[in-house]
C-alpha cells in the first residue's frame, strides 16, 4: 500500500471512497505483487509492464 494513494482515497466523498477501496482490495487480492502510485493525478496499479489507472471520475471537456 502507498501513503499517497491512501491520502487520495481518504479525500474522496464517501461513496467514491468506498468504491475505490473495493477496487483497490480486488486488485491487490488478484495480483499480490502489484505496485501502486499516484500518476496523472490518480492511483495507478502496476505489475511488470502492465498497469491500470483508476480515476475518481470521468473528466468531461
Amino acid at each position: 500500500m502507498n501513503p499517497e494513494v491512501d491520502a487520495y482515497i481518504a479525500a474522496l466523498p464517501p461513496l467514491r471512497r468506498e468504491r475505490l477501496e473495493a477496487a483497490r482490495r480486488t486488485i491487490h487480492a488478484a495480483f499480490g505483487d502489484v505496485r501502486e502510485s499516484i500518476e496523472w493525478k490518480m492511483p495507478v496499479f502496476r505489475r511488470g509492464d502492465a498497469y491500470v489507472g483508476v480515476a475518481d471520475r470521468k473528466s468531461v471537456v
